[in-house]
């Protein structure tokens, strides 16, 4: 296995989706530090609910580049409208 088959389907992503994407797992990261750190009981389940709301769009995201990607080489193997 080559070292960047783990994001080959990134490979037909635009410039500007891979910057969001890249955004996202900023976003998420950020969120995490924010959970593991806040004290207040209150205040870090609604991060923890943040993070897992924006951990979920940030997964569903790659998924659909992932289908995208499949979509597009098969429509290059075959004629596809």
């Amino acid at each position: 296995m080559k070292p960047e088959s783990h994001v080959s389907h990134l490979d037909y992503v635009s410039e500007d989706e891979l910057t969001r994407l890249l955004s996202m797992v900023v976003d998420v990261e950020n969120l995490f530090t924010c959970v593991r750190k806040e004290e207040d009981v209150d205040t870090k389940q609604v991060y923890f609910y943040l993070f897992r709301v924006r951990n979920a769009l940030f997964s569903l995201t790659l998924h659909l580049s992932y289908a995208l990607k499949l979509h597009i080489l098969d429509c290059t193997k075959s004629e596809c409208s």
